[in-house]
């Protein structure tokens, strides 16, 4: 049996005894009831079933996973649209120095390489020059970039406003 026509079933077998049930206690009438009438049982058949949606809100860990999903969808489709591999992001796991556990590290291309260079310079004993200022030029040209292909591509914007959101709603499900 269909379990959808079971809530039916009960409102029509219910309409069916309440002319019978109904006057429990008391003398019976001189006539036996009728039966309701039968347009009324087709119309309860009729009937749609009334549907409740429940919309629950998504616990803290489930909006972290999303937002990391789309911040990770947000970068492959930034190393897609842009042409200078320089900016390509690069993530890895790496432990932090003193650390077994690893987290996933996003770093464009030019920073992973300038690092390299400068661990290098150290190891062989050369000084290390800190080269922020090249280093923070890169940054902007990036920032430029991703707002020009933002402009360009509204499906790379869209990503981005939903990282946006994601992220206030996060911030906002902080706990106490």
């Amino acid at each position: 049996m269909d379990p959808n026509r079971i809530p039916q079933l009960l409102i029509l077998a219910f309409l069916l005894t309440a002319p019978l049930s109904g006057n429990a206690g008391q003398e019976s009438p001189a006539e036996p009831s009728q039966p309701p009438h039968t347009e009324e049982v087709a119309d309860v058949q009729t009937q749609p079933m009334e549907e409740i949606t429940v919309i629950a809100e998504r616990s803290r860990p489930q909006l972290r996973r999303e937002l990391y999903r789309v911040h990770y969808e947000v970068l492959d489709m930034f190393n897609e649209l842009n042409t200078d591999d320089d900016f390509d992001m690069v993530c890895k796991s790496e432990a932090r120095i003193g650390s077994q556990i690893k987290y996933r590290v996003c770093k464009s291309r030019f920073h992973r390489e300038m690092e390299s260079e400068a661990y290098t310079d150290y190891l062989d004993g050369n000084m290390v020059s800190e080269n922020r200022s090249e280093l923070d030029r890169l940054y902007w040209q990036q920032r430029e970039l991703m707002a020009d292909l933002a402009n360009k591509h509204p499906e790379f914007l869209a990503l981005l406003r939903q990282r946006l959101e994601l992220r206030k709603e996060y911030e906002q499900n902080e706990p106490d």
